[in-house]
């Protein structure tokens, strides 16, 4: 009989403590407009600096819709490569992002988002950055910075 007291009282504390993540989980939920079924494009924000000890001087963005797109963002030192593929030609619907030194093909840094198939990726990182959250590239030789996120929109 004594466990089924102690049972009983800890079942308001259970209760609670559900209660309380339930909340916590919505506040972190943030703005539902960027749930992935609203979403009709991935936008690539870039900002750009020469040296870290310059302030961001260039801030740009590179746009997929849901077609197969290749598009890039040259700067000065820097350069950021966008793929997407919807998956219709091999199945695989996926962002690919890279930085090269500009003009060359030198990899960096490089990304694959793999998305479902018919799904937008959720935005999910604090500071509207995105789903991919802020990423940061450096060119080996200048010292100039490349900071760059994705966002469904």
């Amino acid at each position: 009989m004594t466990a089924g007291i102690r049972a009983a009282r800890g079942r308001p504390l259970v209760l609670a403590l559900a209660l309380l993540l339930a909340g916590l989980l919505a506040a972190c939920d943030g703005d539902d407009s960027d749930t992935p079924g609203d979403a009709s494009a991935i936008v690539c924000s870039t900002a750009y600096r020469v040296s870290t000890s310059e302030p961001l001087t260039e801030v740009d963005t590179l746009r997929f819709e849901d077609e197969d797109s290749t598009q890039s963002m040259p700067y000065i030192y820097l350069e950021l490569h966008g793929t997407f593929s919807t998956g219709a030609t091999d199945g695989e619907r996926a962002l690919r992002l890279w930085v090269t030194p500009t003009g060359t093909d030198q990899v960096l840094v490089n990304h694959l988002y793999q998305l479902a198939e018919g799904e937008w990726p959720s935005d999910q990182f604090a500071g509207d950055h995105g789903f991919t959250g802020l990423n940061y590239a450096y060119d080996p030789v200048s010292g100039a910075e490349l900071q760059y996120w994705c966002a469904t929109e």
